[in-house]
């Protein structure tokens, strides 16, 4: 941002987690909220070869 704050130093400042100030300062909504919170898929586990990408 433009006056050098992060939005953790926000979420500190209203006492709320990191996901929900994002989310509601964007006006994304509870969805987005829980979607930030939510672990990347790691690639398919059915598959013979691993499509993990961190590997």
């Amino acid at each position: 941002m433009k006056t050098g704050v992060t939005w953790a130093q926000l979420a500190e400042a209203v006492g709320k987690p990191l996901a929900w100030t994002t989310a509601a300062l964007l006006e994304l909504g509870d969805d987005a909220a829980l979607a930030f919170q939510l672990q990347p898929p790691r690639g398919a586990l059915d598959a013979a070869v691993p499509m993990d990408p961190t590997i």
